[in-house]
């Protein structure tokens, strides 16, 4: 029982490095290899709007 606790606790922790070291990698070469327009507004999206109105007659 406590090996296996062991074993999950080891695999988790290899696992977690593994997540942050391919977050880290990933954000580093976006950063490094993205185009300016691409890293502008992160999370925000630019909206406009465009109306044209018209006058119905009855």
């Amino acid at each position: 029982m406590i090996q296996n606790m062991m074993m999950n606790m080891i695999v988790i922790g290899i696992s977690s490095v593994a997540v942050g070291v391919a977050v880290s990698t990933f954000k580093h070469y976006y950063e490094k290899y993205a185009e300016i327009d691409d890293m502008k507004n992160i999370g925000i999206q630019e909206v406009v709007l465009v109306t044209e109105t018209t006058e119905v007659g009855e």
